[in-house]
């Protein structure tokens, strides 16, 4: 399920990429983002594999909870990053997609902290789903959604957010192998 928006998405990312008209990145710096985009495709569909794996294996309702919650949130995302880059007015659409972002975000934390009991994993949680506002190096703080999209390269962003699907994938692996570090 999960492998196939990752295709889509690497899909996306080479395909940003390839626009090098609207592009102000140098060949090796769009080479190096190529190289990191594959690099966590490779680990995601790893990830994705053996929670796959425990899925079909495991009749725990929590676990069965947290992958549904988990593949619902990773879909919510590969959907808003294909609307982002297909949208043709983004400075009109931010504010919109803005809104679907944290509303997402927020309601899958919640729902996940609601199956977790160890705090330490929850911090863990709280760590890598963050929505916080980010300190830019001018030292101005910007909305956590703001700062990955306005301004950034459609390459950049797809990134990012590739790399935070990882993250999840490996909060879901560990949750789900507890003892497997």
């Amino acid at each position: 399920m999960i492998k196939y928006a990752s295709l889509i998405l690497l899909g996306l990312i080479l395909s940003c990429a390839n626009d090098s008209s609207d592009s102000q990145q140098t060949d090796e710096t769009n080479e190096m983002y190529h190289i990191i985009a594959r690099e966590l495709e490779y680990d995601s569909n790893f990830l994705q594999e053996k929670i796959d794996s425990i899925s079909n294996q495991t009749t725990d309702s929590l676990k069965l909870r947290y992958i549904e919650y988990t593949g619902d949130y990773l879909k919510f995302n590969e959907k808003l990053i294909k609307d982002f880059h297909n949208s043709d007015n983004l400075k009109d659409d931010l504010p919109e997609f803005e809104s679907q972002f944290d509303k997402q975000t927020l309601e899958y934390k919640n729902r996940i902290l609601q199956i977790v009991e160890n705090p330490d994993f929850k911090k863990k949680i709280n760590r890598v789903i963050d929505l916080r506002d980010i300190t830019n190096r001018e030292g101005q703080d910007i909305r956590y959604f703001q700062y990955i999209f306005s301004g950034k390269s459609g390459l950049e962003s797809a990134v990012y957010l590739t790399l935070k699907e990882n993250q999840i994938l490996k909060l879901t692996s560990e949750y789900l192998n507890p003892d497997r570090k």
